[in-house]
């Protein structure tokens, strides 16, 4: 496989048990740090990290917007490619300052969200008719 080895002996992204495994720590490490941060974290600190509060809110959203983000980028900037430093830091300043903007000014359910939760919506208000 072309590339560094990572640790495992796997190479990035090849599907290997050693990677798998070691791709499960890391996310199970990265969860139970982030609930040990926010049981002892200072009121100032969870207020600094807000933005990427919304950000994980409006997932569904912002993971729309990114296709949407980088079908535009690819199809009328780069020339049919999206894998450099500048686009996807554009992307992420994007995604970070839409979903912090949109929480603020319209609340917790962004227009992906909205429209999944519509339905439900619909049939509690129909079931509420006499």
């Amino acid at each position: 496989a072309a590339g560094r080895l990572l640790l495992g002996g796997g190479a990035p992204y090849d599907g290997s048990y050693p990677t798998a495994v070691v791709s499960l720590a890391l996310a199970a490490g990265a969860l139970v740090l982030s609930f040990a941060l926010a049981e002892i974290a200072p009121a100032r600190l969870v207020a600094a990290l807000f933005p990427l509060e919304a950000t994980g809110r409006l997932a569904l959203s912002c993971y729309v917007l990114q296709i949407v983000w980088l079908v535009l980028v690819t199809s009328l900037l780069t020339g049919g490619t999206d894998d450099s430093w500048a686009v996807l830091g554009s992307l992420l300043v994007s995604l970070v300052v839409f979903a912090t903007a949109w929480v603020r000014l319209r609340g917790p359910l962004g227009p992906a969200e909205w429209l999944v939760r519509l339905p439900h919506t619909l049939s509690r208000a129909l079931r509420s008719v006499p």
